[in-house]
């Protein structure tokens, strides 16, 4: 997701959420639990886009061929990385 940065000086471009959350929260005198928990939310984001990503080329790689079983595991233990995040 994007969204305008504040703090950016171009104000009709558009960055990626987790950026603009760390540009904020890394601001002179910002400090304490709300900005760590924008630091933390940024990761989290970078974090769940990773997994996604791979289970989406994963399902890509499906769309040529019939799944091994390997693979089917490989799907099932991203969705439960996913699960354990999004909980």
């Amino acid at each position: 997701m994007k969204i305008k940065n504040p703090l950016a000086v171009n104000q009709e471009r558009l960055y990626p959420i987790q950026s603009v959350l760390k540009d904020l929260a890394a601001q002179e005198n910002c400090d304490g639990e709300p900005y760590d928990q924008m630091q933390l939310a940024a990761e989290y984001i970078n974090g769940l886009e990773l997994l996604l990503k791979e289970l989406q080329n994963l399902l890509i790689s499906w769309q040529k061929k019939t799944p091994s079983y390997a693979e089917i595991e490989k799907r099932d233990k991203l969705l439960e990385k996913m699960n354990a995040l999004l909980t």
